[in-house]
């Protein structure tokens, strides 16, 4: 068994693989087809039998049929030796292939007038089912994050608006912010300002 990888591991995508009917069918109808055990072969029996189908002059109709299988279950040309090995050693270890796409958070939902979004970096082969599922992920993440900001702001900007209607000036507003609430050193005069006049529309 090789070094663990050391880029990201799209987890998630090999326990729903594993578990996908059309996958588990074609893996066993492409076993049955080359002579290959249900079992997996050992490393020494799984390099023979590589040798063997190469010396044969058959390795790119394999490489064929195990593109073929891709396509049906939408997955990108990443995983072409990642299923060529599983088909020969059955370990799901050898299916740990590198994610399809990054997700990448940006905003703090605790600073206050921060832009919450996640962006999502896919590579050039990436499928359209990956993107989806990504897609999927970022759109929750997102909304976890919306939801904590929208908790978090509520009951701050509730308390400046209070501040500021009993007279308090923004500077004031910051200092006691800086003292009482957590991460208040990002608030200044301006950011309470934006504040307070967005509190207004909403309580208009």
């Amino acid at each position: 068994m090789s070094d663990e990888p050391k880029f990201n591991i799209d987890e998630h995508a090999i326990k729903i693989l594993l578990k996908r009917k059309l996958f588990i069918d074609g893996i066993l109808k492409l076993r049955r087809k080359w002579g290959l055990p249900e079992d997996g072969f050992t490393n020494s029996q799984m390099n023979v039998w590589a040798e063997q189908l190469r010396e044969s002059g058959r390795r790119n109709e394999f490489d064929k049929e195990i593109s073929v299988l891709m396509d049906e279950l939408g997955l990108s040309f990443r995983w072409r030796r990642a299923i060529y090995l599983y088909l020969l050693d059955n370990n799901p270890y050898s299916l740990r292939v590198q994610s399809p796409y990054e997700l990448m958070d940006e905003g703090n939902p605790d600073t206050p007038d921060t832009i919450l979004s996640v962006s999502i970096r896919i590579d050039a082969d990436t499928t359209q089912r990956e993107l989806i599922q990504a897609y999927k992920i970022a759109e929750k993440s997102f909304a976890d994050k919306k939801k904590k900001q929208l908790i978090i702001n509520i009951d701050r900007d509730l308390k400046i608006m209070e501040m500021h209607q009993i007279g308090m000036s923004n500077p004031q507003i910051v200092e006691w912010l800086t003292y009482n609430d957590k991460g208040a050193f990002t608030f200044n005069s301006d950011s309470i300002a934006k504040i307070i006049a967005r509190t207004k529309k909403k309580l208009s």
